[in-house]
């Protein structure tokens, strides 16, 4: 299971699976308490990128603002450990 692609490795059940490959990279920085400006470097992406990413998170999973997002990426931190999230699994 672990040598998937990221996406293929989600269960349809799990409420990760709306989420893309980058969404879900994002979306495991903000459970290690990352940073906009962290998430930026190590995705390489603008500040405006990554604000957007959350927001579609939000929209995916009706979050209302950043709060809910942190204890929803919190809630699923585990499951997000599970997944190596490098370039391969943007493919």
């Amino acid at each position: 299971k672990r040598n998937l692609p990221l996406k293929e490795s989600l269960s349809k059940e799990s409420a990760l699976y709306p989420l893309t490959p980058t969404e879900l990279r994002v979306l495991r920085l903000i459970a290690d308490d990352a940073s906009i400006d962290e998430t930026c470097r190590q995705l390489s992406i603008n500040s405006q990128c990554a604000m957007d990413l959350q927001k579609s998170i939000q929209t995916k999973h009706h979050l209302k603002n950043r709060s809910e997002l942190l204890v929803f990426a919190r809630q699923h931190k585990e499951e997000l450990k599970g997944f190596k999230l490098i370039p391969q699994d943007f493919h």
